[in-house]
């Protein structure tokens, strides 16, 4: 491959990137079992990038001796 056609690749794969100008915003949401449902945030809608973390009650199964 020769300098010219070697630039030319590579300025076509340059003209195929594209910057993306408002990145998503990203959500961390806790739910946590064992506080009252008072307490709990308010989700209307889920987005992709939204990630929803519960907090459950602790069981038989799960409870330190």
């Amino acid at each position: 491959m020769n300098k010219a056609a070697f630039l030319y690749s590579q300025n076509q794969r340059l003209n195929s990137i594209e910057r993306v100008f408002a990145p998503p915003k990203l959500n961390m949401i806790i739910v946590d079992q064992n506080k009252p449902e008072e307490d709990w945030p308010i989700v209307d809608k889920l987005t992709q990038w939204d990630l929803l973390l519960t907090i459950e009650k602790p069981t038989e199964a799960n409870r330190p001796l």
